[in-house]
């Protein structure tokens, strides 16, 4: 008996919380890791 499979919830990227994300990730000096690209 297979489960189905629920909708993922996935969040508007507004302007705002992209500014939030870009001050965050140049106040830690966070270094963005190169796209992760999916085993087939």
């Amino acid at each position: 008996m297979a489960r189905e499979k629920k909708p993922v919830h996935r969040v508007q990227m507004t302007e705002g919380k992209r500014n939030i994300i870009h001050q965050l990730l140049d106040e830690y000096d966070i270094s963005r890791p190169p796209k992760i690209s999916r085993m087939p």
